[in-house]
């Protein structure tokens, strides 16, 4: 069997695998902030299930959170989905100039199906004398940078977010740092719970007198 059969089938059997992961994980996302939401009576609880929307709902709820503790406003609803989708935006646009760098074609990919790289090597040689791939490393790394920072306006709405729901709150934090791709599972996992610890001032006896009590999933 040619190369690339091979490399297809490896392909194809990986996105799948990721794709089985990525809707597992998405309903547990999903659940956990919309469970969340409710229980605080956000508004548009549903945003939670929407695509790429949902991260709107992360640092509301997040905001939410920060307000309850400390009175003030803060803006994660705002600053984590914003440097996330210029961060991508950018990335895509880099990709693309590498693309036309490398003179990316149907040929290039007819050759690498048969299992010949010598052309994909001689494409390759050829696009670094090309200043479009330079303009596109340049993207990239902005790209880059911008997704770092998105990724550490996440980790703070996750650490407010666990904060108000368990007393573990750095123990979820971590392993969120760790294992990044499980904080859908801890969201879930937290749902229901609520931290007297994050109460602003006032003694509360009950969370349910603070977050209410509605029944969802």
């Amino acid at each position: 069997m040619a190369v690339g059969p091979i490399l297809i089938i490896i392909c194809a059997a990986f996105v799948l695998l990721w794709l089985v992961f990525a809707l597992v994980f998405y309903i547990f996302k999903g659940i956990g902030m919309y469970t969340i939401s409710r229980r605080r009576h956000l508004s548009a609880s549903a945003l939670a299930w929407i695509p790429f929307i949902s991260m709107f709902k992360l640092g509301q709820i997040a905001d939410d959170a920060v307000l309850k503790k400390r009175g003030r406003r803060s803006h994660y609803v705002a600053l984590y989905p914003i440097f996330l989708i210029a961060g991508g935006v950018l990335s895509g646009v880099s990709t693309f100039l590498n693309l036309v760098a490398i003179r990316f074609s149907p040929e290039l990919i007819d050759s690498i199906y048969r299992g010949d790289f010598d052309i994909l090597q001689r494409h390759a040689q050829e696009a670094v004398s090309d200043p479009v791939f330079y303009v596109g490393l340049a993207i990239a790394a902005i790209s880059y940078i911008l997704l770092a920072i998105a990724t550490v306006f996440l980790n703070v709405s996750l650490f407010h977010i666990y904060k108000s729901c368990s007393g573990k709150y750095i123990v979820l934090f971590v392993l969120s740092l760790v294992f990044s791709f499980l904080y859908p599972i801890f969201l879930f996992a937290v749902r229901r719970n609520d931290s007297p610890i994050w109460y602003k001032s006032e003694p509360v006896q009950n969370a349910a007198d603070y977050y209410g009590t509605e029944n969802t999933y």
